[in-house]
């Protein structure tokens, strides 16, 4: 897979670089297998549960993965071959349901089965259930799940969506594996934002990138543990980057694995963007030395997770936007594929969009007629960011140029800066910041206390922002750095759209409140 139109072209755009000599040689360390393998009692398992994504008012995507366990087999979770089945239905028990044709789930496919549900209902709840089957003929059900449609555009209904990013897996559970674990464990269930956000009974999540790390361990990391003679087998890892095809779609595989992410994705609809460390590594372009193929890592992007349509993964753009209400319409950006390279000189043909992204976006903009429009980007576009980075919109030498010719074109078209908002990921703090043009960002911060760190102030000599332009509503800084997520809300009090932001930690304590 190329780039596609949007793509700029780069004499260094068809490199397929190796890692460092000194990264090699520590990544090369031999990965100690488990002593005992483990048995199971049955040939078929969901070891990824299943999940329901891109809901529209009328569709949505279903997915599951036939895997031969429920847990990680030295540091994976093979696939098995076998044909599953989905069963929806507006009733609870689902009788009166309706039924896919069985779906083959096979190597090519890393045994990740996807079905789109079409002639849906707007602002219904489905309830769903995969029906599998493995090749001895033995039979596996799912758990009934659920999921609500959306509203389309003439609804006042409330809506509730969820924001987070930075799911470090290995940090989480190798780098912090001696430290106490905050909000409960064991630490093997997963994240406890997300124990967090399914008591919020959120109607959507949406994964705002880098749901994982192809580019860790680190090789200081795996310096340190090979010191320390860490064993590995012990946690069922394999410290080793997602470099091929196997590796990154490991990643995949033990991320999803983990019990929360299945008991939080059984009652919501998902959405999934993708930023740097699971596009090729740090602040990665489709052009520079990274030891991750930028096409591969595409690939397996959209073969894992629930962004396009089975039929369509080739072809179709991962940017798009729905229309949740009346009051409420997202767009999902998309950041990595379409940039041109990081180390261009910022200007007018820099761009980290791409033409035909940035116009599509321009020209959707200008058509709705939503009350509350969120822009949901994976990098930051107000910030203030770290001084060093030139990685996205807010970094001087960066694409700060397409940064500020979008605000200045939303001045220029009377959009109200109080009805049009940012949320980002990829940045591991929390944040609510104003520009001088009055446009608001919302930062979501990392998933877990793990991955968070101290972010920059407004006035900062070392951040983007050392003249102190921006309005800092709200950031965490050294007194108060923490995982969590971002909640946004819409819903009218008496005739008047309301749209209120509220970061919460991993526990679900709430941090910080602001309407609009």
């Amino acid at each position: 897979m190329g780039t596609d139109e949007n793509s700029m072209e780069h004499p260094d755009s068809k490199r397929r670089l190796l890692l460092k000599s000194s990264i090699l040689g520590l990544l090369a360390t031999p990965v100690i297998s488990c002593t005992e393998k483990r048995t199971f009692a049955q040939s078929i398992y969901l070891g990824q549960g299943v999940l329901v994504g891109e809901v529209g008012e009328r569709s949505a995507l279903i997915q599951t993965r036939l895997t031969q366990s429920m847990e990680l087999i030295e540091g994976d979770v093979p696939g098995a071959p076998g044909r599953v089945k989905f069963q929806w239905s507006v009733s609870s028990d689902l009788t009166n349901s309706q039924v896919s044709p069985w779906i083959d789930a096979t190597p090519a496919r890393e045994f990740t089965v996807r079905h789109q549900l079409t002639e849906l209902v707007p602002g219904t709840t489905y309830f769903y259930k995969a029906v599998c089957e493995a090749e001895s003929g033995e039979i596996l059900t799912s758990p009934i799940g659920s999921f609500r449609t959306q509203y389309g555009d003439q609804s006042t209904e409330p809506v509730k969506m969820v924001f987070t990013t930075c799911m470090g897996y290995y940090i989480y559970h190798i780098a912090n594996r001696n430290k106490p674990l905050a909000g409960g464990g064991p630490r093997r269930q997963g994240y406890p934002s997300l124990a967090a956000i399914k008591r919020l009974h959120p109607d959507y999540v949406s994964f705002n990138g880098d749901v994982v790390y192809f580019d860790e361990p680190i090789a200081r990391q795996v310096k340190k543990h090979t010191e320390e003679k860490v064993d590995f087998s012990q946690m069922n890892y394999v410290p080793e980057q997602g470099t091929d095809l196997r590796g990154m779609r490991r990643k995949y595989h033990e991320q999803l694995s983990q019990p929360r992410f299945h008991d939080l994705f059984a009652s919501v609809g998902v959405y999934f963007s993708k930023d740097d460390h699971d596009h090729r590594g740090n602040d990665s372009d489709p052009y520079g030395d990274f030891p991750m193929s930028h096409d591969l890592a595409v690939a397996t992007t959209r073969e894992q997770l629930p962004i396009l349509p089975a039929d369509d993964l080739g072809q179709g753009v991962t940017y798009r936007t729905h229309r949740m209400s009346k009051d409420l319409q997202v767009w999902f950006m998309e950041g990595r594929n379409h940039r041109s390279p990081n180390s261009m000189p910022d200007g007018p043909e820099k761009s980290l969009w791409g033409k035909v992204q940035k116009r599509w976006l321009r020209e959707t903009l200008l058509a709705s007629d939503a009350t509350f429009k969120v822009i949901l980007n994976p990098t930051p576009m107000i910030g203030p960011d770290d001084a060093y980075k030139t990685d996205n919109h807010t970094n001087i030498g960066g694409f700060r140029y397409e940064g500020d010719e979008f605000f200045h074109w939303l001045t220029s078209q009377n959009i109200d800066p109080g009805k049009l908002f940012i949320i980002t990921g990829d940045r591991h703090w929390q944040y609510h910041a104003e520009n001088p043009a009055g446009f608001q960002e919302f930062s979501t911060g990392a998933l877990d206390d793990s991955n968070a760190r101290a972010g920059r102030q407004s006035g900062d000599p070392d951040s983007t922002d050392p003249d102190a332009e921006i309005i800092q509503h709200y950031v965490q800084l050294e007194n108060n750095i923490g995982g969590g997520f971002l909640q946004l809300s819409v819903a009218r009090d008496g005739d008047t759209p309301k749209a209120a932001f509220t970061f919460f930690d991993i526990t679900g304590k709430e941090l910080y409140s602001v309407s609009a």
